[in-house]
């Protein structure tokens, strides 16, 4: 009986034959993929944000700047709130001792600074 089919070594070599075409296939559809990956995210850091209000450098209203960047909006916010330090923070109200009188020496400095001003516009 006589069969047509290939030996077993010409077999071997197309199997391998197919199977690196396939591999080959297979990297260029990653390498693709991946280059496309990155030309996306060139694209997205051209334009990183929607921006909702035209702002300028003359702009000064926070809530404005908040429309474009709310985080960063927010966080420009936690920071009037009080807030307590072992290093001496804004507090929460409780005075610390001597605080009083620190608040008096600067309000008196303030006070001396724009009297002495105003007496030097007049010898002017």
């Amino acid at each position: 009986m006589e069969t047509n089919r290939l030996p077993e070594g010409r077999r071997r070599g197309w199997v391998l034959a197919v199977l690196a075409f396939v591999g080959v296939a297979g990297l260029t559809v990653l390498l693709l993929a991946f280059l496309t990956n990155i030309f996306e995210r060139k694209q997205e850091a051209r334009q990183p944000f929607v921006r909702v209000v035209e702002v300028t450098e003359d702009t000064l209203d926070p809530k404005i700047w908040g429309q474009n960047w709310p985080y960063e909006y927010d966080s420009y916010l936690k920071t009037a709130q009080p807030t307590t330090t072992k290093y001496g923070g804004r507090g929460t109200g409780g005075q610390r001792r001597g605080s009083g009188r620190a608040e008096a020496r600067s309000r008196a400095l303030a006070q001396a600074h724009f009297l002495g001003l105003r007496v030097l516009s007049r010898l002017s």
